[in-house]
């Protein structure tokens, strides 16, 4: 799976992503480098796939399909990939049941 999915963030801007792996793996968040968009992480697809791991990666500010945060703050990442974890978990466990 490599389509790109977007998220709405609580302050309005998006923020995309891409999966790779298998969707019943453990997952696993990939943080591209600069430059770099979501589609880095296609570089661990086959070994993801292989080994049972999930992988989110999520677009950083301003690249790609990610509206640019203003101002950005010390932090700004990990409110990012708390968000994916967030709308990943409940996806995890809406599945399960």
């Amino acid at each position: 799976m490599t389509d790109t999915y977007t998220l709405e963030l609580n302050d309005g801007r998006t923020l995309a992503y891409a999966c790779y792996g298998r969707a019943d793996g453990k997952p696993l968040h990939f943080m591209h480098g600069f430059p770099g968009s979501r589609y880095q992480a296609a570089l661990i697809y086959e070994q993801a796939k292989s080994g049972g791991i999930f992988v989110v990666a999520p677009e950083r500010p301003g690249f790609g399909k990610t509206t640019l945060m203003p101002r950005r703050k010390d932090g700004h990442l990990s409110v990012l990939v708390s968000r994916v974890a967030e709308v990943f978990s409940d996806f995890v466990a809406s599945a399960s049941n």
